[in-house]
């Protein structure tokens, strides 16, 4: 499937619909300046007004949301499922929320609870191999 990849706000330019988008939140090695590496490059994603922090806002809000990568361990998705659960319930309309998945190896029912409250399914794989999960689930999906 085409798809373009999001490392940096420049990319946001050329972005268009008939593909998907891969949003690279900490960062890509085309682009060594969008590396979130250090405790202060991390400590400003936690603003979420960069223009990334916005795209992903946006997209949440309006569509489902394949997370891969992240674990309930990472504090920017935490408070950004936080927020957004905020954001709906100030609606009145949260039933009208798109579902959003994250893709994990490592089944975790706390976090399975935590995500669910926050409109987050996880998917869980039995295989203990992080990369050879990632690489069945992406097939199975295709399939």
């Amino acid at each position: 499937m085409p798809y373009s990849k999001v490392a940096n706000a420049a990319d946001l330019v050329s972005l268009t619909e008939d593909k998907r988008h891969i949003i690279k939140l900490h960062g890509d090695f085309d682009d060594d300046t969008s590396i979130v590496l250090d405790e202060s490059s991390y400590f400003e994603r936690l603003y979420f007004d960069s223009p990334l922090d916005i795209k992903l806002t946006h997209d949440v809000m309006g569509n489902s949301v394949l997370f891969v990568g992240y674990s309930i361990s990472d504090f920017n998705i935490r408070l950004l499922f936080y927020r957004l659960t905020k954001m709906w319930g100030r609606t009145g309309l949260a039933t009208a929320r798109p579902k959003s998945y994250l893709f994990t190896n490592r089944n975790n029912p706390v976090a399975k609870e935590v995500l669910g409250q926050w409109g987050i399914e996880m998917i869980v794989s039995e295989e203990d191999d992080p990369r050879k999960a990632l690489a069945t689930f992406l097939e199975e999906l295709l399939a």
